[in-house]
């Protein structure tokens, strides 16, 4: 007996691309399997056809572009490549950044899944990414995009006093192992405004000045090399150690030397010894520093004198060389010797005190100054001397100091001693006080302020600047401006603000020595609001509306681009007005002074500003000939451009006869009805108004009358009695022109035998229409001589 057990099983596979993975004749529902290790034999039958894969296209929406063709099977690299090369201004600063990363987190025959990230990017992110469905293939396909987590602020735990008390101002907490420490007293930090160093000005022509750095001696140490940097540039060394053993007053005496300095020359141990005095017997010389090893100290010193007479030129054979073995002998026992120099600034003038020993009968030299020390008192060996010269002849620098016995030479000057520096000195400074947005000329008074090479200016805390105007040795004045010149509502009425002053000359700042403050008062500011223009006859009158009027009125001044004069008509608290004439059509600027405390300030951008358009007052006369040629007349004010000035009837211009800043008149072009008169001035266009042409205003010469002698007679039409008629002939005037009711009268010119065509019209109409022809005949009045 044969037991045959049956077993049904139903698989479930949701969204699968393809069928069970099972062997089976192609065409047939039925698939078998054999398990042929324990004899069992399986049947399959497929209940339903599998679905097909997900493939197709989808669209990327950016702001402003969209991104079609995009395949379900893009890799992420791909993606990424594609967002940005798509990407706009507005996208290229997320897509382009470089945390941007694009992944793909799924790929199967149902779902495709990619995920745009920013690993560092700060803040909320825009959601500017859209997608949808272009080409989808599948099991129901649909496609959409969204947010999974979105950038923000992290909030951790706050940790603080829970005794503490709210406070405006900025609380310093301290903790100790995350245990914030109670606060028993004031607590408060605070940031200030006015302790808050500002820089106002960048001096960009440092360098080249002399830095003297004081240092110890190098007493028993091995020749070294030093080396000065200031941030990474490196600094050119001057050695500045103890001097003397030079300048002595040598006197060489013999026969045949010459006048000339150019063809003597002294030498001693092979440097020049600079030549005073020269006669044919005799030479004067300052012997040079002797030549000596670094690291040595020089106490006497053997040098060889050389006298070369005729060119130095060593190839020259003219040059003569006198040798006899003469010698200099360098003593530092026959030095003079600097004990002490004191400096003192009184009275204007700079008074130097000099302590040493062998030092009678010397000279300060500053530079290219000298000051003749006179002796006060002498101790044993020990000399105090002194000398007073002029501010006035030294300017603000660096300077080396040097004594000079006139027979010895130069005195053995320690190093500490032998730099002095001048710095620009400040005592007053007026005014003192004035309005937030500068506009005043500052005098700063004091010593040692002027530069003979103009490198002076002034320097202040705050956004006032002050432009050098004018400079002495005793005083700068500068013109304040203000780089900001707009003043808030927050700062007015109430702010006051003291600025510092410097002055830098030659590269030196100025040491203060009095009250080296200017002081800054909203409340003494006018601010302007807006100015308004309106034109009362042939003046311009400038309404300017401000704020609130805290100046005297017997110190104001209103000026129009900085140097027009506009004058006051009136005031009150809160306007100004005052009349101006002949501003020229454009843009204008206002400024309101106070000769004490400056300039008012502006409430906002550009309030000071005001425009000038033409004003065409009259316009006449409006109807004129076809023909053209009438005198077109413009009344009004700015009339008159800076570099240009047109008028243009229709698209045709009109020929200026008359330019004024009142006036244009000019003779129109020939028209049909009715036209625009365009004003052109340095090229911007205003509408004048209108012009008409009509045959109603064209005159008409209708027909000649044989001419009695001189008289010529035309017949005429569409003229009026009074109107201002001209006549040619050809092209010559017909002059004495009359006229009464159909016909006028004229002149006639002198003309050759001849046809002439008669042409007029009217001065202010224009040409008259006429095809009229004049015949000029010979007539023989008389016969002389005619008996033959």
């Amino acid at each position: 007996m044969v037991l045959q057990n049956l077993l049904l099983f139903i698989y479930l596979f949701i969204s699968c691309s393809g069928g069970l993975p099972v062997k089976g004749p192609e065409g047939t529902d039925q698939l078998w399997m054999s398990m042929n290790e324990i004899g069992i034999n399986l049947t399959v039958q497929r209940m339903q056809s599998a679905s097909p894969p997900l493939g197709g296209t989808f669209q990327i929406h950016l702001p402003r572009k969209v991104i079609p063709g995009i395949p379900v099977s893009i890799s992420a690299n791909q993606l990424h490549s594609v967002l940005q090369n798509c990407s706009d201004n507005f996208t290229a600063q997320y897509i382009n950044a470089s945390d941007f990363f694009v992944s793909k987190i799924s790929h199967n025959s149902y779902q495709s899944i990619w995920t745009l990230s920013w690993t560092s990017m700060i803040g909320d992110l825009p959601n500017f990414i859209r997608v949808s469905d272009e080409n989808l293939t599948g099991f129901n396909p649909a496609i959409i995009s969204y947010v999974v987590f979105d950038g923000g602020v992290f909030i951790d735990p706050i940790f603080g006093d829970m005794l503490a008390t709210p406070n405006n101002f900025t609380q310093v907490v301290v903790t100790v192992n995350d245990i914030p420490a109670n606060c028993s007293g004031s607590c408060t930090f605070q940031y200030l405004t006015e302790m808050t160093p500002l820089v106002s000005n960048i001096d960009y022509s440092t360098g080249g000045q002399l830095l003297v750095i004081g240092i110890s001696p190098f007493s028993n140490y091995t020749p070294f090399d030093v080396k000065v940097k200031i941030g990474d540039a490196a600094v050119q060394i001057q050695t500045l150690t103890d001097r003397g053993i030079s300048g002595t007053l040598l006197t060489i005496s013999g026969i045949g030397f010459s006048n000339s300095p150019a063809l003597v020359s002294v030498l001693i141990n092979f440097q020049s010894c600079t030549i005073t005095s020269l006669t044919e017997d005799k030479i004067l010389c300052r012997t040079p520093p002797p030549t000596q090893s670094s690291n040595t100290i020089l106490k006497n010193l053997l040098a060889d004198i050389e006298v070369y007479i005729g060119n130095r030129s060593s190839v020259d054979p003219c040059q003569t060389k006198i040798f006899k073995n003469y010698t200099f002998l360098y003593s530092m026992s026959l030095t003079p010797n600097i004990i002490n120099i004191e400096t003192e600034l009184l009275n204007n003038s700079l008074h130097l005190g000099v302590e040493g020993v062998n030092v009678t009968n010397s000279v300060a030299i500053l530079e290219h100054v000298e000051c003749p020390l006179e002796v006060q008192k002498i101790n044993h060996s020990i000399t105090w001397s002194q000398c007073s010269l002029p501010v006035s002849a030294l300017e603000p620098g660096h300077y080396m100091m040097r004594i000079l016995q006139k027979q010895m030479g130069f005195a053995n000057v320690p190093a500490e001693m032998q730099h002095f520096t001048i710095y620009p000195q400040i005592k007053t400074i007026f005014p003192s006080r004035g309005s937030v947005c500068g506009g005043q000329l500052l005098t700063i008074s004091g010593h040692s302020l002027k530069s003979w090479t103009n490198s002076a200016w002034v320097n202040l805390t705050g956004n006032l600047s002050c432009d050098v105007q004018s400079s002495s040795e005793h005083s700068i004045i500068c013109a304040l401006f203000s780089s900001d010149p707009l003043l808030d509502d927050q700062q007015f009425p109430d702010v006051h603000q003291a600025l510092y002053v410097t002055v830098n000359v030659n590269g030196m700042y100025s040491r203060c020595l009095g009250d080296c403050l200017f002081h800054l008062f909203a409340n003494k500011t006018v601010v302007i609001d807006a100015v308004t223009v309106k034109f009362a006859g042939i003046l311009i009158s400038l309404l300017i509306r401000i704020q609130k009027l805290v100046w005297p009125v017997d110190e104001i001044l209103i000026e129009v681009d900085g140097h027009l004069p506009c004058n006051i008509t009136s005031l009150n608290k809160t306007s100004i007005e005052c009349q101006t004439h002949s501003l020229d059509a454009k843009e204008h600027s206002i400024s309101v002074l106070s000769r004490r405390w400056g300039s008012a300030c502006l409430r906002q951008k550009d309030s000071n500003i005001f425009r000038i358009t033409p004003q065409v007052l009259h316009l006449y006369p409006q109807n004129f000939s076809i023909n053209g040629g009438g005198l077109l007349t413009l009344e009004g004010a700015a009339l008159q451009g800076r570099s240009s000035t047109s008028v243009l009837i229709g698209n045709q211009k009109c020929l200026l006869t008359k330019v004024t800043y009142w006036a244009l008149q000019c003779l129109v072009p020939s028209g049909q009805g009715t036209v625009i008169v365009v004003l052109n001035i340095d090229n911007m266009s205003y509408s004048a108004g209108e012009i008409s042409y009509s045959e109603e205003f064209t005159p008409v010469f209708l027909s000649l009358l044989p001419s009695t002698g001189q008289l010529l007679t035309i017949i005429i039409s569409k003229v009026r009695q009074m109107e201002d008629i001209y006549v040619f002939i050809g092209g010559s005037s017909c002059t004495n022109v009359t006229s009464k009711g159909t016909s006028l009268q004229c002149v006639l010119p002198q003309l050759p035998t001849g046809e002439y065509n008669v042409t007029g019209g009217i001065v202010q109409r224009g040409w008259a229409s006429s095809s009229l022809v004049f015949t000029s005949v010979l007539t023989v009045i008389t016969v002389k001589n005619s008996h033959d």
